[in-house]
């Protein structure tokens, strides 16, 4: 894992497959969208668990984005200034903490994205697609 940082803060986390060993919080325990690395051998079983419902308030949102397939060119902007730009593929991903996210499909994508609920219309395009 690598840090985006901009004046000292980071802005985002930027995901591979290079896992160590068991299950090893990803990002710091204060934030409100939680990733976790997970890597055991073949036989391991979790038990059978839930997580207890408590009431979560949350001020702001953040966007997880992980690529099952293809490859992506992701640009991270911090007050509409491009701060990072980097391709993922398979196995790879990035989190945005704060500032803005553009992706542009290199190969065909499969991908996952991931965000704080529960679901509210709230994009705001900065800047149309060219």
């Amino acid at each position: 894992m690598r840090t985006i940082t901009e004046k000292g803060k980071v802005i985002a986390l930027v995901f591979d497959n290079n896992l160590e060993k068991d299950t090893v919080p990803l990002t710091p325990e204060e934030l409100p969208l939680q990733v976790i690395g997970l890597n055991y051998p073949k036989g391991k079983v979790w038990p059978l668990h839930i997580h207890e419902p408590k009431k979560r308030v949350t001020e702001y949102g953040l966007e997880a984005f992980f690529i099952l397939q293809g490859k992506a060119r992701i640009q991270i902007f911090k007050d509409e200034k491009e701060t990072a730009s980097f391709e993922l593929k398979s196995s790879e991903g990035v989190m945005v903490l704060d500032g803005a996210i553009k992706i542009e499909v290199l190969e065909d994508l499969k991908a996952l994205e991931f965000k704080n609920g529960p679901f509210i219309k709230d994009k705001v395009i900065l800047h149309e697609a060219s």
